[in-house]
C-alpha cells in the first residue's frame, strides 16, 4: 500500500499543488522523487534486489560469513533465548537418535551439531568432537563448550556417568522445545508493537507528504 501510495499518489497530488504555484514541501519532494524514480527505474530496482539476494547466497556459503551473522543474531536479548533453546533441542533429539542407532560418539557430535542450524554450536561441537577424539571424556571436554548452557553439559555429563545418554538428551530436547514455545510466544508481544511503531511512522509521513502542501493550499485561497 505504501509504494503504491508512493509511486502513484503523491506524484499526482504534488503535480497538482505544483499547478497551483505552491512551493512543494522538503518531504513531498522526496517521496515524489522516489515514487518517480521507481517508475522510471523499476528494472533497476528488482535487478539490485536480485543481486542482494545472489550475493547473500554465496555469502552464506562461507563459514566466516554464517558465524558472523548468527553472532550478531545472538546479540539480540530475546531472539538470543529462542535461538539457543532452538538449537539445544535440535541437537540434542538428533544426538539422542544417533546414539540409540549406535553410531560413534564423535560421529554423533558432529551430526548433531550439524544439524542444530546454528553455525556457532557447530563450531563448538567440531571442537568437542576434537578433544573426544583425542581421548577425552565427554564431560570433561563440555566446559569448553561455551554455546551450550550450564544446565546442558549438567544432563549430559550425568547421563554419560549413567551411561543412559540418550535417555538425557530426550529430556533436554523436550525441555528446550517447550521452553522455546514460550519464549517465542515472548518474542511476538515485543515485535508486534515495533512493527505498529514502524508503520504508523511510515503512514505519517506519506500522510504529511500529501497534506502539508495540501493545508498550503487552503491557506492560500483562504
Amino acid at each position: 500500500a505504501t509504494l503504491f501510495l508512493v509511486t502513484f499518489v503523491v506524484p499526482k497530488f504534488a503535480g497538482m499543488f505544483e499547478a497551483r504555484g505552491i512551493d512543494l514541501p522538503l518531504l513531498t519532494v522526496i517521496l515524489m522523487t522516489v515514487g518517480q524514480s521507481l517508475k522510471a527505474y523499476w528494472y533497476v530496482y528488482i535487478a539490485g534486489a536480485l543481486g542482494l539476494v545472489l550475493a547473500g547466497r554465496v555469502a552464506w556459503r562461507r563459514e566466516r560469513f554464517r558465524r558472523r551473522v548468527d553472532s550478531i543474531l545472538h546479540r539480540v536479548p530475546v531472539l538470543r533465548d529462542v535461538l539457543i533453546g532452538l538449537s539445544i533441542s535440535r541437537f540434542a533429539g538428533v544426538f539422542g537418535i544417533a546414539l540409540r542407532s549406535g553410531v560413534g560418539l564423535i560421529e554423533c557430535i558432529q551430526m548433531a551439531g550439524n544439524a542444530s542450524g546454528r553455525p556457532l554450536l557447530e563450531a563448538d561441537m567440531k571442537t568437542l568432537a576434537d578433544q573426544v577424539r583425542r581421548g577425552g571424556r565427554l564431560r570433561d571436554a563440555l566446559p569448553s563448550c561455551s554455546y551450550l548452557t550450564g544446565f546442558t553439559k549438567q544432563l549430559l555429563s550425568a547421563g554419560e556417568e549413567a551411561a543412559d545418554l540418550p535417555k538425557m538428551c530426550d529430556i533436554l530436547s523436550r525441555h528446550y522445545s517447550r521452553d522455546t514455545r514460550h519464549k517465542a510466544k515472548s518474542l511476538s508481544t515485543v515485535i508486534e508493537p515495533v512493527l505498529i511503531a514502524a508503520l504508523t511512522v511510515v503512514v505519517l509521513i506519506v500522510a504529511l507528504a500529501i497534506f502539508l502542501p495540501m493545508w498550503d493550499m487552503v491557506s492560500i485561497l483562504g
